[in-house]
């Protein structure tokens, strides 16, 4: 997995990452990003990677018959809109090498000093760190906000998916893309229709007043 699969993970991983913070300077929206969105964009990260990529790297740890010629796992070309978040300062003064390895020497197993949080605050801020306390869960406090907004209702959601449609016809050579877009409408349908209960003939009918 060292051997390039996990780095090509991250280049399509931070690739979303920063196409979300470009899409937000544009529109003057807040950058934020939740763990769904981290769950899905991982996913979409390791469908991004393809095949050949992993035989290489298996070839390239030694994996591989004798008669196989060994290639040089490779990254894919650079991220194209990397010039456009470098125009928006958004890069901070780093390159997109630096930018997808910037987490590469993180330690992430148990290190020499020990394994308490303590005694890894006390090598990387020996004299300026506060005292942990140790009484407050670090669960409790990482605790994500759960958004307890209501989903869009179903007009809502057609509504919009139709102005999606609409923008993404206007793209040259997007018919691909609008054939998936219009599937996923005709599924959402489909979905609200089957989820509806069954209307019965008496709720048409109120009964006779007697008296």
């Amino acid at each position: 997995m060292d051997a390039g699969i996990i780095k090509n993970l991250k280049f399509h991983y931070k690739r979303l990452l920063m196409k979300k913070r470009l899409l937000c300077y544009e529109t003057e929206t807040p950058f934020a990003i939740n763990v769904l969105h981290a769950l899905e964009w991982v996913k979409i990260a390791w469908e991004s990677v393809d095949d050949q990529v992993i035989r290489n790297c298996y070839c390239h740890a030694g994996f591989r018959r004798v008669s196989e010629g060994v290639e040089e796992p490779r990254l894919p070309h650079s991220f194209p809109l990397w010039s456009n978040a470098e125009d928006a300062g958004l890069t901070q003064g780093i390159d997109w090498t630096e930018f997808v390895d910037v987490d590469q020497c993180v330690a992430v197993g148990s290190s020499s000093e020990g394994d308490s949080v303590n005694d890894i605050l006390d090598t990387v801020f020996p004299e300026t760190r506060e005292p942990l306390d140790e009484s407050t869960s670090s669960d409790e406090e990482d605790v994500e906000e759960i958004d307890t907004s209501p989903p869009p209702s179903f007009k809502e959601a057609m509504t919009s998916i139709g102005s999606a449609l609409d923008y993404l016809r206007t793209i040259q050579g997007s018919e691909a893309e609008c054939l998936k877009l219009a599937n996923i409408r005709e599924y959402m349908v489909d979905q609200y229709f089957k989820n509806q209960k069954q209307q019965r003939i008496e709720q048409y009918f109120k009964p006779i007043n007697e008296n």
